[in-house]
C-alpha cells in the first residue's frame, strides 16, 4: 500500500493511494483518490475506493466521507459514512450485488494532556446478510 499527497490550494490536499491485496484465489487492486480539507479545528475528507478484481472481471466503488472536529481543548469529535459496493467483502462474491453502508462516530475526552477516554460506535449493513453493531470504550495514553 502506498500514498502520495500534494497540497493543491490553500489547505486542500489531494492524495493518490493504491492498495494491493493477494488472496489464495484472487488478487485485488484498489486505487484510492482522496481530497482532504484541513481547517483550524479539524479536517474533512472524501475518499473513493475503486476495487478492481481482474480475476473475476469485477469493479466496484465505495465513497467514504469522514470528519474530525476539535470542540474544545479537551474534546474531539470524529465520524464518517461509507456507501458503495463490497465494503466488507471485496473478493469472494463475484456474481451478487453487494450494496453496503457503514456509519461510525466517536468522542475523545482529554483527561490529562496525555490521557484520553474514547467512546464511540459503528453501524453497518451489506446485502444480502451482513450486519454490524459495534461499540467502543477505550483509554489512550500518548507518549
Amino acid at each position: 500500500e502506498g500514498h502520495l499527497s500534494r497540497r493543491v490550494a490553500g489547505t486542500v490536499v489531494a492524495t493518490a493511494g493504491y492498495r494491493y491485496l493477494e488472496y489464495p484465489a484472487v488478487s485485488i487492486h484498489q486505487p484510492q483518490p482522496a481530497l482532504t480539507w484541513y481547517h483550524r479545528r479539524g479536517e474533512v475528507e472524501g475518499r473513493l475506493f475503486l476495487t478492481l478484481n481482474p480475476d473475476r472481471d469485477r469493479t466496484s466503488a465505495t465513497l467514504l466521507l469522514r470528519a474530525l472536529q476539535d470542540v474544545s481543548g479537551r474534546v474531539r469529535l470524529g465520524g464518517g459514512v461509507s456507501y458503495g459496493d463490497r465494503i466488507f467483502d471485496s473478493a469472494s462474491l463475484p456474481e451478487v450485488d453487494q450494496r453496503a453502508w457503514q456509519a461510525h462516530g466517536w468522542v475523545r475526552f482529554g483527561l490529562t494532556p496525555r490521557d484520553f477516554l474514547v467512546v464511540g460506535g459503528a453501524l453497518a449493513h451489506e446485502r444480502p446478510d451482513f450486519d454490524l453493531k459495534s461499540w467502543l470504550v477505550a483509554y489512550r495514553r500518548g507518549f
